[in-house]
């Protein structure tokens, strides 16, 4: 990877998607040139697109992503020739902490139909692929060699060890060498772009000579994106490196639980009945009213008392009149919101009170565990917190923040929903800045040891060539909550057979999420996968024929090294985490 001429970013969002690059050359000189794509909704120039998805009958080909799948599956409706196409969105919150996650997993589109997620995944990271390869080789003589491009894939740093195998696969299918890639933790690249920031921030401002971040700051980042919240907490070291204080935690958090908050109040209001006719005949129209409250959303200011009018489609109160005889009036009058919303012919207001309340639920939560990470006694001396992501730059959830925390310095960059893709983009150019991070699980191998009647449950206990022993038995490498030096070797452990004609070792690794477990049936292990190691020479002795078995950790992905002690062969692979 060392050889290359451009670097590509891409982040597939939960709500929104896009991407980015940079040539190298450029990034020598100014590595904040970054050329970031600009989406045409029709009615104004987005920084990024929706992660929409229309896919044809067929289930295997794309029909259009982002703006143009909404405006194309409309138009469908319309003519009503779309009810055999797949229209995806926001599919990618399948992927958060799904232990049962594979290969084989599939996901349902809006009308409840089936496809495979990895198809789903692939196609949607295809587009963009093609879609920046085709922008910067029709602005460059001559084209680009595959060969040419690092390309980057962005993900929360909160997802478990198979969500993140996934998305590498997607975009391998996708039709990027694997060679060719890195996967980068969301929290870690925002960070990176930030210690290039000389700007004016949000709601604080810089003098513009004054980086936002120096080395021996030590802050934490909070991610809100529209589906995860990825919080963690670094520390800039002398050369601008970066190290994981606290491991990354969150949740399912993000800027759609205030559009859920929301359609729960449009179901109480309207009725389910008439939002569903209303979704089914009035494709397009159901289409813009969601876009108006995005943009409202996007612009509400928390602490004014105006009321936030949307565009009210005549369709909807048609449907509530064809189905129940009464006026959109009427009904929002004989509710519990009549006080809150108002109805006019084309128009819904609503209180700022109730779009406080609509934000209310995600931003507490957010908060909540903010205050309780700041608990810990290794955030000592954190005294900033860097908000990034599309919801960060929600103004609801700055003040609670800085209301919540008024002893910390609050950042929030400009174009806050823009900073990992850029920060993936840098971090292409310089893999290597991540020093070193605080391990999710505690990761071991799973092996046998001799019987002992005061740690061992009877129940594993087995006999071998007459000699007891505990089967199960969880050999730790790597504690959680421990720090690891990024893609340097932990700590070895041999492992031998127990018979003199056992040819084959199976290394087998297990997470947990427990400090020390002691055998890997315990309920919080998960097996992650294992390795076979070949040993053939069964003339040496049984207690020469070990194995050191060694486990790397690169952030992304685990590789785990067998050693043969006898032949001093070497035998490398990184965990299959999806079966």
């Amino acid at each position: 990877m060392s050889d290359y001429v451009l670097v590509a970013a891409i982040d597939l969002g939960t709500t929104y998607s896009g991407w980015a690059c940079s040539f190298r050359h450029e990034y020598k000189t100014d590595p904040k040139k970054i050329f970031t794509m600009q989406w045409n909704t029709g009615n104004h120039v987005s920084l990024k697109a929706p992660t929409t998805l229309l896919i044809r009958p067929d289930g295997k080909t794309l029909e259009a992503f982002g703006y143009q799948a909404e405006s194309r599956y409309a138009e469908l409706a319309d003519e009503g020739k779309h009810e055999d196409y797949y229209y995806f969105k926001r599919f990618k919150l399948i992927l958060h902490n799904n232990m049962d996650l594979t290969k084989d997993t599939e996901i349902s589109d809006s009308k409840g139909r089936k496809l495979l997620a990895m198809k789903v995944f692939s196609l949607s990271i295809r587009y963009l692929k093609d879609q920046l390869v085709t922008t910067v080789n029709g602005r460059m003589d001559g084209k680009l060699a595959p060969s040419d491009i690092r390309w980057v894939l962005t993900i929360p740093a909160i997802w478990n060890d198979k969500a993140k195998q996934f998305m590498r696969k997607a975009a391998e299918q996708a039709g990027i060498d694997g060679d060719l890639l890195s996967l980068a933790l969301e929290p870690e690249v925002a960070s990176i772009f930030c210690q290039l920031q000389e700007t004016v921030v949000v709601g604080e401002r810089k003098n513009s000579a004054e980086l936002l971040l120096k080395p021996g700051d030590k802050y934490m980042v909070l991610d809100a994106g529209g589906g995860t919240v990825d919080i963690t907490v670094h520390e800039i070291e002398k050369g601008g490196r970066l190290r994981e204080v606290h491991r990354a935690t969150g949740g399912d958090w993000g800027g759609t639980k205030v559009d859920d908050a929301f359609a729960e109040i449009m179901v109480e209001l309207i009725g389910v009945k008439v939002l569903k006719t209303f979704k089914k005949k009035n494709v397009e129209d159901h289409l813009d009213f969601l876009r108006d409250f995005e943009l409202k959303k996007r612009d509400f200011v928390a602490d004014k008392d105006t009321r936030t009018s949307l565009r009210l489609p005549a369709s909807l109160g048609l449907c509530l009149q064809e189905i129940e005889g009464i006026s959109l009036q009427e009904k929002s009058a004989k509710s519990k919101f009549k006080d809150d919303i108002q109805i006019a012919t084309d128009k819904m207001k609503i209180s700022a009170s109730l779009m406080r309340d609509i934000f209310k639920k995600p931003v507490s939560r957010i908060v909540q565990h903010v205050l309780e990470m700041f608990e810990n006694e290794d955030l000592g001396g954190t005294g900033t917190i860097l908000m990034v992501g599309g919801f960060s730059e929600s103004d609801v959830l700055q003040k609670a923040i800085r209301e919540h925390f008024p002893n910390k310095r609050v950042i929030t960059p400009f174009e806050a929903g823009l900073v990992v893709l850029k920060g993936a983009v840098v971090f292409g150019h310089d893999p290597n800045i991540m020093r070193g991070r605080v391990c999710k699980y505690s990761y071991g191998v799973e092996t046998m040891q001799m019987f002992n009647p005061i740690m061992h449950p009877l129940d594993k206990m087995i006999v071998i060539n007459q000699v007891p022993y505990c089967s199960d038995l969880f050999d730790k490498h790597v504690e959680i909550g421990q720090m690891v030096l990024c893609g340097e070797p932990q700590v070895s452990r041999t492992y031998g057979p127990l018979h003199d004609r056992q040819r084959i070792l199976p290394i087998v690794v297990y997470a947990s999420s427990n400090k020390s477990p002691l055998l890997v049936t315990d309920e919080s292990c998960k097996k992650l996968g294992k390795i076979m190691v070949h040993s053939p020479n069964t003339h040496v002795p049984l207690h020469e024929r070990g194995v050191e078995v060694t486990l790397t950790f690169s952030g992304t992905e685990i590789e785990v090294q067998a050693k043969e002690e006898t032949t001093g062969k070497i035998t490398r692979s990184t965990i299959e985490f999806l079966g």
